[in-house]
């Protein structure tokens, strides 16, 4: 016998891309935006972050990596399409992306402890 080591990985950084199915159930990753997580706030992209939800949300620092501080409209607008889509307002459709984000992590954790 070869000695394996067993992996569980999750694709939920803060660049995980959420979005809503045909069901108009909400999903965060495993698509992700790849090494601009704030791709919503910095370069204009239409689909937001588990980072854009964040900052919406108040639950990560208001200033970026460049030390910009973006705009409430920034933060919403790469959320306004999934809150739409839901039938919610930005405020709640961040708060959701964040506990679905936080929920994959959890069911990881789950799974191999």
């Amino acid at each position: 016998m070869v000695p394996v080591v067993d992996v569980v990985e999750i694709g939920n950084g803060g660049g995980s891309i959420a979005w809503v199915d045909d069901f108009d159930k909400l999903h965060v990753g495993p698509q992700s935006a790849a090494r601009c997580p704030a791709r919503g706030l910095r370069r204009g992209g239409r689909e937001a972050t588990t980072t854009d939800a964040n900052l919406a949300s108040g639950g990560s620092t208001r200033s970026t990596s460049a030390g910009s501080t973006p705009t409430w409209t920034q933060w919403t607008r790469a959320l306004r399409a999934v809150a739409e889509q839901l039938q919610v307002d930005t405020a709640e459709a961040a708060r959701g992306i964040v506990r679905i984000a936080n929920n994959n992590m959890v069911n990881a954790l789950k799974l191999i402890s």
